[in-house]
């Protein structure tokens, strides 16, 4: 938590350095622009002098449009190789931006021109488009979708991320300097806006929405899993968002893509609200004679052990022509072990329940990161409160080493809880002016581990 406060994505050590050295391909100099609109890190390379680090070098990694990765310094452009970078890199945190609020979103974002409301926060706008790290191809697919084999969807990735855009609606009143839920809302239309009752439940909770403006049905399933992922990477170069609380949801064709996303990136979606379409890794008996078909494969571990806790939510009634197969997947799901629920919403047809309804499902997906969050604040507080009240108002300096402990531990067993927060503010953490280059995988972190 304090890493990420402070802008640092990871803290390397010497066998990581190794390896991201050796990640260095034999001549494979790159010339032209790599692209601003993908995403990536700043590695500080800093050698020990006389027990204190001094930054001497720094070395920039970005993507290019193909996904790979591309090491610039100073003087020179050096592609990585992408599975051994991609296997440094797995536990960095992803870039983030101003995180005091609003201003993140106001300061990257700018007035969509096709949106009335869009005149102050939390209105509506459109947000740079930026390329998921995770970048589908045939080999993420068999890996996220078809567990190691062949995918049981066909298509292979065509989508430009030039040519995606993305509205993002933020919560009306977020907490300033603190990260924030988001939820990624497919829509099964070309329809290039959240409706409504989507925001209004998304409020309730503190999320913000993202939403690609084109990737209704008409689209390769292939291409619309992928904006879905580079949806996420958009509102982080946006808003600091709140990993733990990075959920996805649809309606019909767009709830179809909702829970394979759950299923095939449990390492991006924390749970999923599927609304009147559902698929699911089953063939699923219709009761006359057929089966409704498995879509995806559920990754093998460690992949598939990450998806285990993450809930996933659908939503349907009995005038919904897809309310029988629904009900048939969740209990599917559930006898297979996950936490699964089917919210039945009397008289709903095949469309959009009220908000109330939604945010009840939206509420549903997200108590498990609040419980859990609940039940780790109880041991922060109990940290806490061996230290005296008046001496987390003194200046971090004047704290003695034993009470430094204490905080740091505060962060590190009840992350983002209020106990954390207090014990970060204690120990000078604050959400800062992020620097140049706002993503960074640093040696050593400021002010301690």
């Amino acid at each position: 938590m304090l890493q990420e406060i402070a802008g640092i994505a990871a803290v390397l050590n010497a066998r990581e350095i190794r390896d991201l050295n050796r990640a260095i391909e034999p001549q494979t100099r790159i010339d032209g622009p790599i692209p601003d609109r993908i995403g990536g890190w700043t590695v500080h390379l800093a050698p020990r002098t006389h027990g204190a680090f001094v930054e001497d070098h720094a070395v920039r990694v970005r993507r290019t449009a193909e996904g790979w990765p591309i090491a610039i310094s100073a003087d020179r452009r050096t592609r990585l190789n992408t599975a051994a970078f991609d296997r440094i890199s797995r536990g960095w945190r992803p870039t983030r931006p101003d995180p005091l609020g609003r201003s993140g979103l106001l300061n990257s974002g700018f007035v969509d021109p096709d949106d009335e409301t869009a005149t102050s926060p939390p209105a509506t706008r459109l947000i740079e488009s930026v390329q998921s790290p995770i970048r589908l191809d045939a080999q993420a697919i068999s890996l996220r979708f078809g567990r190691g084999g062949d995918p049981l969807f066909a298509g292979t990735l065509t989508r430009s991320i030039e040519q995606e855009s993305f509205r993002l609606t933020p919560p009306p009143d977020p907490i300033p300097g603190r990260p924030m839920g988001l939820i990624v809302w497919i829509n099964p239309t070309e329809r290039g806006s959240v409706p409504p009752t989507v925001t209004e439940a998304a409020a309730r909770i503190g999320l913000a929405v993202v939403v690609s403006r084109n990737a209704g049905n008409t689209r390769p399933v292939v291409d619309r899993l992928q904006i879905s992922l580079d949806a996420v990477a958009s509102a982080e170069r946006s808003i600091w968002l709140d990993r733990e609380r990075i959920y996805v949801g649809g309606m019909s064709g767009g709830g179809r893509l909702a829970s394979m996303l759950w299923a095939g990136a449990p390492d991006v979606f924390t749970g999923a609200v599927c609304v009147v379409g559902i698929n699911s890794q089953h063939r699923v008996p219709t009761g006359s004679g057929t089966v409704w078909p498995a879509s995806h494969k559920v990754p093998a571990p460690p992949l598939g052990t990450t998806l285990r806790p993450h809930p996933i939510a659908a939503i349907s009634g009995v005038r919904d022509f897809n309310f029988t197969e629904s009900g048939a997947r969740i209990d599917a799901l559930i006898r297979d072990g996950f936490r699964a629920r089917l919210f039945d919403v009397p008289d709903l047809g095949h469309t959009l329940p009220n908000a109330g309804h939604l945010a009840d499902a939206f509420g549903w997906i997200d108590r498990v990161v609040l419980e859990r969050r609940a039940e780790a604040a109880e041991a922060g507080q109990a940290l806490l409160d061996q230290i005296e009240p008046t001496r987390l108002t003194l200046p971090p300096t004047e704290l003695a080493p034993r009470e430094r402990r204490l905080l740091e531990r505060v962060t590190l067993i009840a992350p983002w809880t209020e106990p954390a927060w207090e014990a970060a503010a204690a120990l000078g953490y604050t959400a800062p002016t992020p620097p140049t280059q706002p993503h960074q995988a640093s040696p050593t972190p400021p002010g301690g581990p």
